[in-house]
């Protein structure tokens, strides 16, 4: 990812809270229990596709990748993977809200 950046003249940093920030493209990232062990925030005042945003990592990393689908169900998400996009749902039962699980289809 910070490649396919570089290679179009976009710079790319982590957050730093304490600190005035000039790069195009601001990352955090924390640590998470469940299906997925990484939560990714990507901050920027550019205007980009999140999916192909989403692709990049995907196929870089060979990894899945979750995204807001926008809808007003806060717990619907879209899982796009190497081969397929389709949409997903949070499983809220155990309200561990240190513990993201997607429910079992």
């Amino acid at each position: 990812m910070i490649l396919f950046f570089k290679e179009m003249g976009v710079s790319v940093a982590p957050f730093d809270m304490n600190g005035d920030q000039i790069e195009d493209v601001l990352f955090d990232c924390s640590g998470i229990k469940g299906d997925f062990c990484t939560q990714l925030f990507v901050y920027t005042k550019m205007v980009f596709d999140v999916r192909y945003l989403a692709d990049l990592i995907c196929k870089a990393l060979k990894t899945e990748v979750l995204i807001a689908d926008n809808s007003l169900n806060p717990f619907s998400w879209i899982l796009i993977t190497e081969k397929e996009e389709r949409i997903v749902y949070q499983r809220i039962e155990d309200n561990d809200e240190n513990l993201f699980l997607i429910v079992k289809n």
